[in-house]
């Protein structure tokens, strides 16, 4: 079939647009002097200075030791919450130093972070003093090392010159309890409550069915079963089958 019309000679109407003759936008004047943004830090690259805070050195000590109940234990034998529980934040000295709880020298075992929580001060405040300050004049101890040596010194008088060695837990723990609760008396008397200690420790107290004030800051005639003359000295100590007489 042929076309009805033959094509007109000029389109109908002018084009919309005539075509640009240049660029729309014209280029930069060249490239700008440095990047709009600095370069992401290389991976792995080390911070731009050091932290204040010391990295801390929280580690349990192998060689330390404390008696619980006439039992050594060491940080190894922490291994349970029980355990933890149970230890960790009793008071105990290592090597003669502060009296400290468990948990800041098995700081591992008993879940401790000893982290500082805040950044140290450029320098001490007050300048420490190398042995802790404990006065007792009845024992004529200036400073605590004194004062646990004098302690000693007097109950190796009834218990041995090796009494402290560590070979004895019993021992240990009649006197870790004196020096625990820091007693500053004349030295009968601070054999006398040595001695009641020394009792419950190696007799097992803490499995009695009655052990209400043993060990405790109350005076040992308060204690349930010991029985005390006028003068606060002990004659005897009944705990069921077993008596003492002539405590003294």
């Amino acid at each position: 079939e042929t076309p009805s019309e033959l094509p007109s000679e000029s389109p109908s109407q002018p084009p919309t647009n005539s075509p640009t003759l240049s660029p729309t936008k014209p280029p930069t004047e060249g490239p700008s002097e440095s990047p709009s943004e600095p370069p992401t830090k290389k991976r792995n690259s080390p911070s731009d200075m050091p932290s204040l805070l010391p990295t801390p050195l929280c580690h349990d000590i192998g060689d330390f030791k404390f008696v619980v109940g006439s039992i050594s234990y060491q940080c190894d034998s922490i291994q349970t919450q029980t355990n933890i529980d149970e230890f960790c934040d009793l008071r105990r000295r290592y090597n003669g130093g502060p009296l400290l709880p468990i948990k800041h020298f098995c700081p591992r075992a008993c879940g401790f972070d000893c982290a500082p929580t805040d950044s140290p001060s450029k320098s001490p405040s007050v300048q420490p003093s190398k042995v802790p300050t404990f006065i007792c004049d009845v024992l004529a101890t200036k400073n605590l090392a004194e004062y646990e040596e004098k302690v000693k010194e007097i109950y190796r008088t009834v218990s041995g010159r090796n009494a402290f060695d560590g070979t004895d837990p019993d021992r240990m723990d009649a006197l870790n309890f004196i020096l625990d609760e820091g007693a500053c008396l004349d030295p009968p008397r601070m054999i006398q409550r040595y001695i009641s200690a020394l009792f419950y420790y190696s007799t097992e107290g803490e499995t009695w069915e009655e052990s209400e004030d043993w060990v405790t800051p109350k005076h040992e005639c308060d204690w349930n079963g010991i029985e005390c003359n006028d003068d606060l000295i002990v004659t005897r100590i009944n705990r069921g089958e077993i008596s003492v007489l002539n405590f003294t």
